[in-house]
């Protein structure tokens, strides 16, 4: 298989092909997570995320990538399911989430570095009601 790197100093078109992917993506997480939250009684949801070719996690447009579309997800969420379950008198939920990304090209993870930082600091605002513990690796994947 051939592989293709990325210039992601210069800025990576998003392709169409990836934009359906982050959509289903974006869809799918959202819908897990909305089910996973349902129950009335659950106050704690741990989970963990595993992103073994993360790239670097913004691309020219300004489109997230699949680890941002992640912390997006789970900021909208939080909230969305913590305003829906005060509605109804019902404590609210804590998501816990473990956030494991990798890349192999070094230039793709100094990127996904600077760009992960700033979403990591807004998710600090929701500390009560999520936790995101990122583990960042640059390595081969196997």
């Amino acid at each position: 298989m051939t592989q293709k790197l990325y210039d992601w100093n210069a800025g990576v078109e998003l392709l169409r092909h990836t934009e359906q992917k982050h959509v289903v993506l974006r869809e799918y997480f959202r819908a897990y997570l909305l089910t996973r939250c349902k129950l009335p009684k659950r106050e704690k949801f741990r989970l963990a995320i595993v992103d073994a070719f993360a790239g670097g996690g913004l691309y020219k447009n300004g489109e997230y990538g699949s680890p941002l579309i992640f912390i997006d997800v789970l900021q909208q969420c939080v909230r969305e399911i913590n305003i829906e379950r005060e509605a109804n008198g019902i404590k609210p939920i804590r998501i816990e989430c473990l956030l494991v990304v990798n890349d192999a090209e070094t230039e793709a993870y100094k990127n996904l570095k600077a760009n992960i930082a700033p979403h990591l600091i807004k998710a600090e605002e929701l500390k009560d009601h999520l936790q995101i513990t990122l583990i960042d690796r640059n390595q081969t994947f196997e």
